[in-house]
């Protein structure tokens, strides 16, 4: 995902004593109806939210916010018990420039991302995946698998040079190319 793709409003979930940063990967357990419904929210559109500190109480039920926060990506989404089991890539931080009133029970803010243009540089070690993908003799009757050390598919289809891997975090993924199998490792 580019910079100039990221929204400019986003649902910010805040969150006591917990961060993520860009290219980390945290679990998250929902089961606050309003997040819950951000969640839902979310999966039906783009998978952003923006996870927040929250600054400590004041008289008011709603605490002010810290103004940077970092923009996630819904990587993993699991319904148990009428909660939600997530998993959230950070993706790039942002500024809050306001807090947008609204009709939903979570929180909108208006944000940029400008301060934080470094986010968006990826460093891949030992084998960069733009390095390896340029060098896969690409067809259009190939078949691409791309799937996480966990063994879940990430993504499939035949069309590779399409698809923006620049959200996943950091990690080992390995790449299905009809019957071969190419290691690629992210830092």
């Amino acid at each position: 995902m580019k910079k100039q793709d990221l929204p400019k409003i986003i649902p910010v979930f805040p969150l006591s004593n917990f961060i993520i940063f860009p290219n980390t990967t945290v679990p998250l357990n929902i089961f606050e109806p309003r997040y819950i419904e951000m969640i839902n929210d979310s999966m039906k559109t783009n998978k952003l939210i923006g996870l927040i500190q929250p600054k400590q109480k004041k008289l008011s039920n709603i605490p002010d916010l810290y103004e940077v926060g970092c923009l996630g990506k819904i990587s993993n989404f699991e319904k148990v018990d009428g909660r939600y089991l997530i998993e959230l890539n950070g993706l790039t931080r942002f500024k809050v420039i306001k807090e947008i009133k609204a009709d939903k029970a979570y929180r909108l803010c208006e944000v940029t991302f400008d301060d934080f243009s470094d986010d968006f540089v990826v460093h891949i070690y030992p084998n960069p995946f733009t390095d390896k993908l340029n060098q896969l003799n690409k067809s259009e009757e190939e078949n691409y698998t791309f799937i996480n050390y966990c063994g879940e598919i990430i993504w499939s289809g035949k069309n590779i040079e399409n698809h923006d891997f620049s959200y996943l975090s950091t990690g080992v993924y390995f790449l299905k190319v009809n019957n071969k199998t190419i290691k690629l490792i992210k830092q």
